[in-house]
């Protein structure tokens, strides 16, 4: 009997070469404060509303980060400020309940932490993966994803790096690039050949040391600065959104900083689009008694062919 492919026209052959690839819609969401049950010393978000106390304001929260997940449908979503193992789980029956979507889920930082990094990887995915914590990364907020497709193998990572909260620039900017070089070294250990990606809340600008470090030294592109970029309505690449106070004493000569500090980088990726998601994130109608900000960043998705 004759080879099998000989008997198949090419447009068939072409059909199964198809088959064996496929495209992942990867999604990184900082969600600002996703706790079930919030520190008390965190009583406003980064624009300046109060944050009411209340389990139910924190659920209220969480239902709209589903919904916009779930609107999306990622395959692979990383997601930032995850204050414990039990807000993965309620995401994950949530978006069973609302869009008939199951995901496997992992954390960060074991059961509860502060502002771990967690991640859904669709059900439907048949992919045989490993999660893994990366290891010499400080804080434990960074998680990274290996698999072999098609002979080939892939390292996806989400990382929430160090922030500037304290105003300690240097140490700050500092620790961020020790991060980088932690998730690349593990990423090299594994493979220094892979195909990779890296996302995540960088909380830098694209201009600064830690960003060009990641982009001149372990050789990453910046999607969001790429040609698979889509622009959307707003002529802007801005994804995060905080009140900085001119004036030590009220709010009164703050005004609303916007940059962008999330990230989808790759190497040996090739990606059809890049994407900025437009949500609604403010309500500014405190008579509800929920939380007036639906999170201070907005998603970054990125459309991309594992061959």
């Amino acid at each position: 009997m004759g080879n099998f492919e000989s008997l198949l026209t090419n447009y068939e052959i072409d059909c199964l070469n198809e088959e064996k690839n496929l495209t992942l819609k990867i999604m990184t969401y900082n969600v600002e404060w996703g706790f079930i049950n919030l520190p008390e010393n965190i009583n406003t978000d980064s624009c300046g509303h109060k944050i009411p106390l209340t389990t139910k304001a924190q659920y209220n929260h969480l239902d709209l980060c589903v919904k916009n997940i779930g609107l999306i449908s990622p395959d692979i979503c990383f997601l930032q400020e995850i204050g414990s193992l039990e807000v993965m789980k309620y995401f994950n029956k949530k978006l069973r309940e609302l869009f008939n979507l199951n995901y496997s889920y992992s954390y960060s930082n074991k059961l509860i932490g502060n502002q771990g990094v967690g991640v859904l990887i669709n059900s439907k995915l048949k992919l045989n993966y490993k999660v893994s914590l990366i290891p010499k990364f400080n804080s434990n907020k960074a998680l990274g994803i290996t698999f072999y497709h098609n002979q080939n193998f892939y390292q996806i990572v989400g990382v929430h790096l160090k922030s500037f909260f304290d105003q300690k620039i240097k140490i700050d900017t500092d620790e961020q690039i020790q991060q980088i070089d932690a998730v690349c070294n593990w990423i090299n250990k594994n493979n220094k050949d892979s195909k990779c990606i890296i996302c995540g809340d960088f909380n830098n600008v694209p201009t600064s040391e830690p960003i060009l470090h990641i982009i001149e030294k372990y050789g990453f592109m910046d999607l969001i600065d790429s040609d698979k970029y889509v622009p959307n309505i707003t002529n802007n690449k801005f994804t995060e959104f905080y009140l900085k106070k001119e004036s030590n004493e009220d709010f009164t000569t703050s005004k609303i900083v916007k940059s962008r500090i999330d990230y989808i980088l790759t190497k040996n990726i090739n990606c059809n689009s890049v994407h900025i998601v437009n949500l609604q994130r403010e309500n500014n109608n405190s008579s509800l008694g929920l939380r007036d900000e639906n999170s201070d960043h907005l998603p970054v998705v990125a459309i991309v062919n594992i061959c």
